[in-house]
């Protein structure tokens, strides 16, 4: 993607207010759950997979704190003490509380879990724990520095720049509710099936501004492992949304992202008749019933204007500088790049594929150039049920991977933020290899830092001399520009160009060097 330009522009060319962001990354907390199984469920007999999602909500605000709770849902497959497939699913709260210290108008939190252990105390009691790493984004008000008097008048000459300072806003979240027919079990009542698993895993593939908001677009990924007498089934459909989160504001030129998050979901079991031709047919309807909750934050650069010197004509001049630190949106990049990997399946036959899951560890990134570079470990578990007799089989499928996303406009300075979801995946088997297929989908922001001299005071002091008119003779040196000139002997850059004229050079072009000229001639005011 080009470099990232903007044209929202603030009105501000003196001390004022500024937003931006700023980010408090890689806030370390740690979860911990104890499950004793109902009494409808077997005793754990062998542990097979689990994972661990957290779900950021419940933020609050004050004038210098974020607080925020996690929810972390752990999902636990094992078998069971009769052989059989089961799943246990629970929760856990995790709250949070940081001291930010700035006054800021709003924040956006995300949370990833990492390292998540499963251990078992006894057959019926899961302990599980997970560390949290959370990042908050937060748009900041601060005071921009600059002087009161900054209209430039005939006594005052004033020299500015404008300067992009990379902000975020966080419109609201919306929330839907799903319910979508995923499969029929044919001449299957519903009281002879059992739900073992179910699932959603959302994607969003692209984002896009509209009038009305940021539009998301993606796809659903349903699943839901069902029991009918000793056979164990998986259900799977693809679901396709478009959904549209307003904004708060018009904003153009911003690059809008999201996070989608699955708050809920549950399987219901439905007896179906329907009459045809043939007589009255009967099927159990597998509906998956969720809700879900899109997050959007939009970057842009928001220009401002600064004064960076200035001074009185014929005045001496007592000037102040303070410096100013900022970060400017350099590029940005939305990319998806497919993924394959294969695994032996050594001895084991594998009549079909129950569940799998699929996790990015151990992600880096480096910045080479305008390129970044982002390696990793993929590791894919799977759940596989054998041919014959036997009990549920996992499987296990690692490879690193290694891929470049192009940020024209970065460099190596800049700091970069990436976000890798993994969405499409696929898994097939021939009587040697099993065969993974997958998307990662890379979105990455780069923000470099910047720092410029700005004037805070000017005060003007006595006329220099008690001559009206004194002409000078001036020998340029090296670095000499208009403005330095003009500012040595508070005379008008205008004058200095019309009495030397200067026809090449004009008078908004302040930084023009004037080293090249043997001579100047300056009238002092």
């Amino acid at each position: 993607m080009a470099e990232f330009e903007s044209e929202a522009i603030a009105d501000l060319g003196s001390a004022g207010s500024c937003e931006r962001e700023r980010r408090v990354c890689g806030i370390r907390e740690e979860c911990t759950a104890e499950f004793v199984l109902p009494d409808y469920m077997g005793d754990v007999k062998r542990l097979l997979k689990y994972t661990a999602e957290a779900v950021p909500c419940n933020k609050f605000i004050s004038a210098a704190d974020v607080s925020f709770l996690s929810v972390v849902t752990f999902r636990v497959s094992y078998i069971d003490a009769s052989g059989i497939l089961s799943e246990a699913v629970f929760t856990a709260d995790c709250e949070h509380n940081e001291h930010i210290g700035d006054d800021f108008s709003d924040a956006s939190i995300s949370t990833l879990t990492q390292s998540v252990t499963v251990r078992l105390k006894g057959p019926r009691k899961i302990c599980a724990r997970a560390a949290l790493v959370s990042d908050i984004c937060i748009t900041e008000r601060i005071s921009l520095p600059g002087i009161e008097a900054a209209a430039e008048t005939e006594e005052m000459l004033k020299k500015s720049t404008r300067i992009r300072v990379h902000t975020a806003e966080y419109p609201r979240s919306v929330e839907r509710e799903y319910a979508e027919e995923i499969g029929r079990m044919i001449n299957i009542p519903a009281d002879d099936i059992e739900v073992v698993k179910c699932e959603l895993s959302p994607y969003a593939s692209s984002t896009a501004l509209s009038d009305s908001g940021i539009i998301i677009k993606g796809e659903m990924d349903a699943l839901a492992v069902l029991r009918t007498g000793g056979e164990v089934m998986r259900i799977t459909k693809r679901i396709p949304f478009e959904e549209t989160v307003p904004l708060s504001t018009d904003m153009k030129d911003v690059y809008p992202s999201c996070r989608v998050y699955v708050t809920g979901v549950s399987a219901n079991l439905n007896n179906v008749v329907e009459d045809g031709a043939e007589g009255a047919a009967y099927y159990t309807s597998v509906v998956l019933s969720s809700t879900v909750e899109f997050h959007t934050v939009t970057d842009r650069n928001v220009e401002h204007e600064v004064i960076t010197d200035a001074f009185y004509k014929g005045k001496s001049n007592e000037c102040a500088y303070e410096s100013f630190i900022y970060e400017e949106l350099m590029a940005t990049a939305s990319e998806k790049r497919k993924i394959s990997l294969t695994e032996s399946r050594g001895e084991c036959e594998l009549r079909e594929i129950i569940d799998c899951d699929v996790v990015v560890k151990n992600l880096k990134k480096e910045m080479l150039g305008s390129e970044l570079k982002l390696t990793g470990e993929i590791v894919c578990n799977i759940i596989a049920s054998p041919n014959g007799e036997g009990e549920c089989l996992l499987l296990k499928c690692e490879s690193p991977f290694e891929e470049s996303v192009k940020l024209t406009g970065a460099n190596e300075s800049a700091r970069v933020y990436v976000d890798v979801e993994v969405a499409d995946c696929s898994v097939s088997f021939d009587t040697e290899k099993i065969y993974v297929a997958l998307t990662l989908g890379i979105n990455a922001i780069a923000l470099e830092e910047k720092k410029i001299d700005v004037m805070v005071d000017l005060k003007p002091c006595e006329k220099k001399s008690q001559r009206t008119r004194c002409l000078t003779v001036y020998y340029p040196c090296e670095g000499d520009t208009l403005w330095s000139v003009a500012k040595k002997y508070s005379a008008s850059p205008m004058d200095i160009l019309k009495y030397n004229t200067l026809t090449d050079i004009s008078a908004e072009n302040l930084d023009a060097s004037l080293a090249s000229l043997e001579r100047l001639i300056v009238m002092e005011e």
